[in-house]
């Protein structure tokens, strides 16, 4: 009986083990999204002239509209409105968004069902993982490429020029530049994918095709990327609260080649490691 008993409890096991092991295979299989999947949830982002941008990714889509993730400085430019070009040749006006005040995060809303979800990772992605970037540098089309995960540094950002006050419109940039520059510290993770100006808000998908990351800095020509990192795009998602910003007609920020022109400046003058990418 004893045997018996224990042929029964041992083919029982073994086909328990039959039914799972199927079952998380195909998890791992859905999970994993194609180039084509990446690039129809990459958007481009840019102001009402085209001008400048970013890009960004379809987080969800339903019939009541679509949620895309892109970064704060990003948003930047839609102050007066902007446009949203997705990969099958769409426009679609920006409803409202909502800046992270700890990151360079930012959440759009747009009325339209951009037909496109986005999974996070399920887990930080370690040193040396291979990864996926899907955006559009300089504007360009959508561009997707492969790399590989850095260390976590903490790098100091120019983010641009904020406008003079009153007792500093005499002051050296205030009469060169026209705005004061903002430099920020962050932290970041290094990425060996190549990036360029418009990048700014990429995603960037771990092997398993789950979002990993956001391209936000760079040196401001061709060169390797800093990105928003996972745990912090967990942290905005479900932890930081705020108000949605509605578009209006009005942009006080001083831009442009007056943003270039500081940012090669204190670049050669101080230490700033990188620039965020909107232009």
């Amino acid at each position: 009986m004893n045997r018996r008993l224990i042929s029964v409890v041992v083919l029982g096991i073994a086909f328990l083990i039959y039914l799972i092991l199927p079952q998380k295979s195909q998890t791992l299989f859905i999970n994993r999204i194609t180039p084509r999947q990446q690039a129809e949830a990459t958007v481009l982002i840019t102001d009402l002239e085209g001008s400048r941008g970013g890009s960004g990714v379809v987080l969800n889509s339903s019939e009541i509209g679509s949620q895309i993730l892109t970064n704060a400085h990003v948003c930047e430019i839609l102050g007066r409105g902007g446009k949203i070009f997705t990969d099958d040749a769409g426009v679609h006006m920006p409803l409202s968004y909502r800046q992270s005040k700890l990151f360079d995060l930012c959440l759009i809303n747009v009325l339209d069902d951009l037909k496109i979800n986005t999974a996070l990772a399920t887990r930080a992605p370690r040193d040396y993982d291979e990864l996926t970037v899907s955006g559009h540098p300089s504007l360009y089309a959508t561009v997707i490429e492969k790399g590989y995960f850095s260390k976590k540094v903490l790098i100091q950002v120019f983010t641009g020029l904020r406008v003079c006050e009153e007792d500093e419109k005499t002051s050296f940039f205030c009469l060169v530049f026209g705005g004061v520059p903002v430099i920020r510290t962050f932290e970041a993770r290094l990425i060996t994918a190549v990036i360029k100006p418009g990048s700014s808000g990429s995603a960037v998908y771990d092997a398993q095709g789950g979002l990993a990351g956001l391209v936000f800095a760079g040196s401001g020509e061709l060169d390797y990327g800093y990105i928003v990192p996972y745990e912090a795009i967990v942290w905005f998602l479900g932890q930081e609260a705020g108000e949605f910003t509605v578009p209006v007609n009005v942009d006080t920020t001083p831009g442009g080649q007056s943003l270039k022109k500081a940012y090669r400046w204190v670049k050669r003058h101080r230490a700033v490691s990188a620039t965020v990418l909107p232009f």
